[in-house]
């Protein structure tokens, strides 16, 4: 027989990363250059980013979204103006019941956006992490 194609899903691959690029745009003001594929600033400096919305692990469970702004470390990355460089965080709904939020790492090149990353990840990882009391019998 005859092969019988039909489509299931089209994904044209918008949706993972309009919220990271909207917000980069928003924070920024710039824009994407199609010519040279890269985003600048209105003072045509390059801004790069890497997001997830699933940055979750069972020990940032009980974390509420007002908690990550008293974390200090936390607030050596947050979003600066001047720099145009940060992080931010979004999709904090399920961060207390599931221990999942988002988070959007902005940067003068890729390597410090994903250097922002992980030292995000780092802090949270150090600020929740579980330590066993001693039992006494």
């Amino acid at each position: 027989g005859e092969w019988d194609v039909q489509a299931l899903e089209v994904n044209i691959g918008a949706l993972g990363t309009t919220h990271p690029f909207e917000t980069l745009h928003l924070l920024t003001s710039g824009s994407y250059d199609l010519s040279t594929g890269t985003f600048r600033t209105p003072a045509g400096e390059e801004r790069c980013y890497i997001a997830s919305d699933t940055l979750q692990k069972e020990q940032y469970k009980g974390l509420l979204p007002g908690d990550l702004k008293h974390i200090a470390p936390l607030q050596e990355l947050a979003w600066n103006h001047e720099t145009q460089e940060g992080i931010v965080f979004h999709q904090m709904g399920a961060l207390s019941q599931y221990g999942r939020l988002g988070v959007t790492c902005i940067g003068r090149s890729i390597h410090v956006a994903k250097d922002f990353y992980r030292k995000t990840e780092s802090i949270l990882d150090c600020e929740t992490e579980v330590t066993e009391v001693p039992t006494t019998l």
